[in-house]
């Protein structure tokens, strides 16, 4: 597929058309998509340097400058207010089959000092006040994506950053990351540092949306995956086999 931007403000929707045919496909078995609208590894990380990232040289501009700001708010705009050709209206209004919208995926990502200083620059609750104003009256949720990428033990736990959690905007605080041991997400679950009554305190729920269980860890995925089960909190999985990752 293209990009959605090749260069910073010129759309080609042509990879929205076929998310649209996915997002049918999932409606059709009675299921909901969490949507990304764009990935922080992009910007000079594991996934490359895309259109904002040659446009802004390097992450903390990007997360920093004003104008980075208003083209990925133009972006996140355009993106919701696509018309979808499945569903005869824009994607903001789909609330039937979109569950969510992340500010994007893993924000922040590798920013330490950004993260230490608490995001200094406002660019998740204004990412998420962007979201919400372009959802307008819908019901469709704002996610934050997987704050800072995988959330470990003791000096990156950043998913819960307390500029997101007391962001009025942001609905779901999503949880990123690869564990051995289901005893260290229990740490984060109902342990010594677990996250539900701080986010409950906030007024936020909590989504395991980005786990991962590889063959070679200590506990198997059944293992794990009890913790958020008898927790009762909703969790997606992605699956490492020796050859590929699978979203499950």
């Amino acid at each position: 597929m293209p990009a959605f931007e090749e260069t910073v403000g010129v759309y080609d929707a042509t990879v929205l058309a076929k998310l649209d045919d996915t997002l049918k496909l999932l409606h059709d078995n009675g299921m909901k998509a969490i949507i990304s609208p764009h990935n922080a590894n992009t910007l000079g990380g594991s996934a490359g340097c895309d259109a904002y990232c040659q446009k802004y040289g390097d992450a903390p501009t990007f997360y920093s400058s004003s104008n980075a700001k208003a083209d990925y708010d133009n972006r996140l705009n355009e993106m919701l207010n696509y018309q979808s050709p499945n569903f005869g209206k824009a994607w903001k209004d789909m609330e039937e089959v979109i569950m969510a919208f992340d500010l994007q995926n893993e924000p922040l990502i590798g920013q330490i000092d950004l993260l230490n200083a608490n995001d200094p620059d406002d660019w998740l609750c204004g990412r998420a006040g962007a979201l919400r104003s372009a959802l307008g009256s819908s019901n469709i949720k704002v996610a934050t994506g997987g704050v800072g990428g995988s959330h470990y033990c003791c000096d990156h736990e950043f998913n819960t950053l307390e500029k997101a959690m007391q962001c009025d905007a942001i609905d779901i605080i999503s949880m990123h990351g690869y564990m051995s041991k289901a005893s260290d997400w229990a740490y984060y679950i109902t342990g010594d540092r677990e996250v539900l009554s701080g986010a409950r305190a906030a007024g936020k729920n909590i989504m395991m949306e980005e786990w991962g269980v590889s063959v070679d860890y200590q506990d198997s995925f059944d293992t794990q995956v009890q913790v958020f089960n008898d927790a009762g909190v909703p969790w997606v999985s992605t699956t490492r086999t020796n050859t590929r990752w699978t979203a499950c």
